[in-house]
């Protein structure tokens, strides 16, 4: 119940703000607006209310499907005979004015992510430490010398040209964009084994043309570290029948030591059979026992789990920004995200499994119910959720925002609208690619509850 009420109440607070952006346009430059609907079907609530400026009034309404929202402007075709109601009609508009009204929805979505993001860096909250865990063998990371533990303090995309990393957050979005901006990624860490600084240099040349999933696996910055412990046991489960306990602390694997809870969870993701674990319990009693991983499939691979929850909470640090300081940080993550939704959107057109990244509205029931646990996690959701939105609908897709904006731009170039008949065909298939793109975010949905 605790999901769908956050995934609904982010749904009406990221539509509503949408949906004011435009409506406050409107009034400012004197557009009459017949209605503002939230969600659609059925009214459940109706009222009208005078619009400020003009002698009309603006029907509200409270619709039964809260999935969407609009805002209705009076049209010059229907008001021929009223002169008045015709020269505060949208379509008689200047073209800036027009511009301006469609733009704002999507503009105060991405202001709203920016005010949340500051306002949580204002209020402060616990960072995860950019502390590595032990990468992949073979990884770039790997490769590079990077072990579990080093501490990230900075991070550059050429060398010289720093930037401060305070958190594991920071860590993974610079490192996000550094995979679709920059052809080398310059680390500086502390490191964990010889306790002086150095500079750690990736190339990222050999990830080009892979999906941003597969790029994060192969160059092997994982994090932040965890202890290789167990912090919860599966009653009936593969770890539990072994005869472990949360807090046990895993010291060996087939002989192998366990530097950090990432090693661990490689070891039994790899595991084929029979594995022989050495650990060491509370009362510093060093046990060994015979644990045998249970395969299954997920997503078209075989791997391995011992029904357990492996590694303790990692080292965090409180952090809270002053006004500026704040405001600028949550500006360069807002842009951040930005470039990293549009990267994202693109793949799904031009990479094979582009389309996989997209979740519905149950995947994102469940990030909001997940995220409900937390005044700042939910803060979170709610601004990466209004950015998403307010890019969407961005995108050159007819019968969204952008759409519009793509006709005002030819009018813009040419001097004349878009004529009714390619508006008409324009909208069936931007008709098609929002039922093509529902269709996939439901599949999703669905192919994730199976692999559950």
């Amino acid at each position: 119940m605790t999901t769908w009420i956050a995934f609904f109440l982010a749904l009406i607070v990221v539509i509503f703000v949408h949906e004011m952006g435009h409506y406050l346009l409107a009034l400012y430059w004197r557009v009459r607006v017949l209605r503002f609907s939230m969600g659609f079907g059925k009214p459940l609530f109706v009222w009208k209310s005078l619009q400020p400026g003009l002698q009309s009034h603006t029907e509200f309404t409270v619709n039964a499907i809260p999935l969407g929202g609009y805002v209705k402007f009076q049209t010059a075709d229907n008001c021929t005979d009223d002169p008045f109601n015709a020269k505060h009609a949208f379509d008689s508009q200047p073209l800036l004015v027009r511009t301006s009204i469609v733009l704002a929805g999507p503009v105060i979505n991405l202001l709203l992510a920016l005010l949340l993001y500051a306002a949580m860096n204002w209020m402060g909250y616990e960072r995860q430490l950019p502390q590595l865990s032990s990468p992949p063998p073979a990884s770039l990371a790997d490769q590079a010398g990077l072990s579990s533990g080093d501490l990230v303090t900075n991070v550059g995309l050429k060398a010289g040209e720093w930037q401060s990393v305070e958190s594991m957050e920071q860590l993974h979005t610079f490192t996000l964009l550094a995979l679709q901006e920059a052809t080398h990624l310059y680390l500086q860490i502390e490191s964990s084994s010889t306790g002086g600084s150095r500079t750690a240099e990736i190339s990222l040349l050999g990830l080009q043309g892979h999906n941003s999933i597969d790029q994060m696996n192969m160059l092997g910055i994982q994090g932040p570290r965890r202890d290789p412990m167990i912090a919860d046991v599966l009653s009936g489960g593969v770890a539990s029948k072994a005869g472990l306990l949360a807090g046990d602390k895993i010291l060996l694997i087939d002989g192998q030591k366990m530097v950090d809870a990432a090693h661990v969870i490689r070891m039994v993701r790899a595991a084929k059979g029979e594995q022989k674990w050495e650990i060491l319990r509370a009362n510093n009693e060093r046990l060994i026992t015979t644990v045998k991983p249970e395969i299954f499939s997920k997503d078209g691979r075989t791997v391995a789990k011992i029904d357990a929850v492996l590694g303790n909470a990692p080292a965090t640090i409180w952090l809270a920004d002053g006004f500026l300081t704040g405001l600028g940080q949550a500006a360069a993550k807002v842009i951040a995200q930005i470039k990293l939704t549009v990267i994202g959107f693109i793949q799904i057109f031009y990479t094979s499994d582009g389309w996989k990244q997209l979740g519905g509205p149950f995947y994102i029931a469940d990030i909001a119910g997940k995220s409900a646990a937390g005044l700042h996690q939910y803060l979170g959701f709610l601004a990466i959720f209004s950015l998403s939105i307010g890019v969407l609908n961005l995108m050159p897709i007819p019968m969204l925002d952008g759409g519009h904006l793509l006709y005002y731009m030819w009018e813009a170039i040419y001097g004349k609208p878009v004529s009714a008949l390619w508006q008409e065909r324009l909208g069936l298939l931007g008709m098609a690619t929002i039922f093509t793109l529902i269709i996939l975010t439901f599949t999703n949905d669905f192919l994730r509850w199976l692999n559950y």
